[in-house]
């Protein structure tokens, strides 16, 4: 069988389990009635008669479903799913993997072929439709430009609307019935990515928080100790009052306060 070549060069966990998978499957495509255990008995590759029908009966239909299977779970996002563009510039058109790009990437067309992919990842998508391994589709309405022939046997070019699979999620409930191995590498992934997805959102949730958050209090400088204490707008000079209070106990405030600013000006007219 032959590997896609984006599956050769990945090395994640449930792609290399998918890979080896593959292999066994197709070293034993001849009997996908039964299943293939080790020599300790546990089971390595299950019955999968059901699970490809009638599409396994030739060599190219397994090699084919094999193939498109490799593909989108090296091009699948497994927080959400989808099925996704890898090429950043082909991306930015559509960021969802076309079945062109798939047919491209598993080997089935060259990269320059620019017309239909042909009826063979059409099979594969619709099988994979039909058993749930591609368990969400959704279509969106496209207008391109088609030569159409006249009565006259002239051609024109002609708008025509039509609908196109943009979006495809891939069911790892599904992909784990390929073997033991897959099933514990889907569960293992598909954990890891909601830990990331939580703790990028808690990164981001307290990134949004900070920026929100009020600016600290400014700090002020230290009191110096040697610095007289602040006075109140027209009070008098606290040491002054002081020393008024102590010769005349029987005095009060307003009459010390009258005294100790009178004697505070007479300093500053005589210091200035």
């Amino acid at each position: 069988m032959r590997i896609p070549a984006c599956a050769q060069a990945h090395n994640g966990p449930l792609v290399r389990a998918v890979r080896e998978q593959a292999i066994r499957i197709w070293q034993n495509r001849a009997h996908l009635d039964r299943p293939v255990t080790d020599r300790h008995g546990a089971v390595l590759v299950p019955d999968l008669k059901n699970f490809f029908g009638v599409e396994a009966k030739r060599a190219d239909g397994l090699e084919t479903l094999l193939a498109t299977i490799l593909v989108q779970v090296c091009d699948a996002d497994y927080r959400s799913k989808w099925i996704l563009e890898q090429d950043h510039q082909l991306a930015k058109a559509d960021r969802y993997l076309s079945l062109r790009r798939t047919a491209i990437r598993a080997g089935f067309i060259p990269d320059e072929y620019s017309r239909d992919p042909g009826d063979r990842i059409e099979r594969a998508v619709a099988w994979e439709r039909q058993i749930g391994l591609i368990s969400y589709t959704e279509h969106v309405r496209v207008t391109e430009e088609v030569d159409v022939e006249q009565p006259d046997g002239t051609v024109v070019k002609q708008l025509v609307a039509r609908s196109k699979a943009s979006k495809r999620r891939l069911s790892f409930a599904e992909l784990g019935q390929l073997g033991p191995t897959v099933e514990a590498a889907c569960v293992y992934v598909d954990r890891k990515a909601r830990q990331d997805y939580k703790r990028r959102d808690k990164k981001f949730k307290k990134a949004v928080d900070e920026m929100h958050a009020a600016p600290p209090p400014e700090e002020l400088p230290a009191p110096d100790p040697l610095a007289p204490a602040p006075r109140a707008p027209g009070a008098p000079d606290p040491d002054i009052s002081e020393a008024v209070r102590e010769e005349h106990p029987d005095w009060l405030p307003p009459q010390i306060f009258a005294e100790a600013r009178r004697r505070e000006a007479l300093v500053t007219n005589d210091s200035s």
